[in-house]
């Protein structure tokens, strides 16, 4: 089942070594395996990520923002 998790909560579970990655619908009850999440860190921040690169903001792909 999907859920929803508040980022200091990823951030504290990625750092136990849990894994986490991107999912999304595509139809009902069809699901798209996405990325990898990581912990990228950037000038002493970490951040939640799915695509190593230097942009100092979270980034998870395809999912949605709210």
């Amino acid at each position: 089942m999907p859920s929803t998790w508040e980022r200091s909560d990823v951030l504290d579970t990625l750092r136990k070594n849990e894994n986490f990655c991107t999912i999304t619908e595509v139809t009902a009850n069809k699901w798209h395996h996405g990325a990898k999440v990581e912990i990228i860190r950037l000038n002493g921040v970490d951040y939640i990520k799915t695509v190593k690169d230097s942009i100092t903001k979270d980034n998870l792909g395809e999912l949605p923002t709210f």
